[in-house]
């Protein structure tokens, strides 16, 4: 795998030396190719022009510490990095003071006293860490999907879609044919896991987190107040306005109670046989009991039962004071839906008399 640097310093010497040092280095086996502008306009124009999986950048112009040196790196390069694209950035910098809070594992900083050995070694933990292995292998899987689509359905098939080759249905039919290629098959490919089982569903993939910032509210959204989590029931269409109204002026929210805290829960964990309460806690957590749905734990969320017992009504204006969590992604939201409904669309009826019925044939 090819690993791209774009390194940003008006010391033409230092980026030199770096150049060599870094492109001769083996950094987990991977191959280096290190790009450098002096100057900070030019390496922006590099960025908006090229792909870089990390960007090596100075803090000032000049040398830090004299009268009144040109800052290059927090206020102006770093903001405008990060609302051009993605790309994580190692601080080179002769003071790090001004950027010590910036520091995550996607931001590194590097003193220049201490040496290039420490540069390699950020720069070998940011090529080691997770997010920076899943971005790489989408970008490849991205652009390779627009690649083929375009060169082998559209240039192809020229003639034979010509009534659809505006730019708006030609974008239509390429974003959701990316859209749909992202099953889970696929996604094991990408991921290159091959723990990921094709026939069970992952915690993770119940959810959209976090959540989109839409200024609508829709089904599925989970909320939170007052340290209390809710789920949105009320389909998404009845919040749509038509003719300046919406078809509600209310949300139905369902109530969810902590596993933890849930008293059937802590009933099964006082089963004494194993089996038993496997198959107690099973009957909670099964998604096809109508009188509540489970949501897995994640790391931004606890597994929660969501009680269609346990309902209240929000006007939708009043929303805007809790704090939207995630949305249970489909088609999990649908089946939450579903079992909401079945549990308030029961109909009773009176068992028969099947010991007059047997008696009787």
């Amino acid at each position: 795998m090819t690993i791209n640097i774009l390194m940003i310093d008006d010391d033409e010497n230092l980026c030199k030396d770096t150049k060599e040092l870094l492109e001769s280095e083996n950094i987990k086996t991977e191959n280096i190719i290190v790009e450098y502008e002096t100057d900070f306009d030019s390496g922006f124009k590099n960025i908006k022009k090229n792909h870089y999986d990390l960007i090596i950048l100075d803090v000032y112009k000049g040398k830090a510490g004299t009268s009144n040196p040109y800052k290059l790196g927090k206020e102006e390069v770093f903001v405008k990095i990060k609302q051009y694209d993605f790309i994580p950035i190692i601080f080179y910098t002769g003071i790090i003071g001004d950027v010590k809070d910036l520091e995550s594992e996607i931001v590194k900083i590097v003193r220049k006293g201490d040496g290039t050995d420490k540069l390699i070694e950020q720069i070998t933990a940011i090529i080691n860490s997770e997010f920076f292995g899943i971005k790489k292998k989408l970008d490849n899987y991205i652009r390779e999907s627009i690649r083929n689509y375009l060169w082998d359905f559209v240039h192809d098939e020229w003639d034979s879609i010509k009534g659809i080759k505006d730019e708006l249905s030609m974008g239509y039919l390429l974003m959701r044919r990316l859209a749909k290629s992202l099953s889970k098959e696929q996604i094991k490919i990408i991921l290159g896991d091959s723990k990921i089982s094709s026939d069970k569903i992952h915690p993770m993939e119940v959810y959209i987190y976090p959540p989109f910032k839409l200024d609508e509210y829709e089904t599925g959204d989970i909320l939170k107040k007052d340290n209390m989590l809710y789920v949105i029931l009320t389909p998404s269409c009845d919040f749509v306005i038509r003719n300046d109204k919406r078809k509600t002026d209310c949300a139905i929210l369902a109530k969810c109670t902590p596993l933890s805290e849930f008293d059937e829960f802590n009933q099964c964990k006082a089963d004494k046989s194993s089996k038993t309460k496997k198959n107690n806690l099973l009957k909670i957590i099964d998604s096809s009991q109508t009188k509540y749905y489970f949501l897995p734990e994640t790391p931004f969320i606890k597994n929660h039962i969501v009680d269609f017992q346990e309902l209240l009504t929000e006007k939708y204006g009043n929303l805007k004071n809790y704090e939207r969590i995630a949305r249970i992604d489909d088609p999990f939201v649908q089946s939450m839906v579903s079992s909401f409904i079945r549990h308030y669309n029961r109909i009773g009826t009176p068992d028969l008399d099947y010991d007059y019925i047997f008696d009787h044939i």
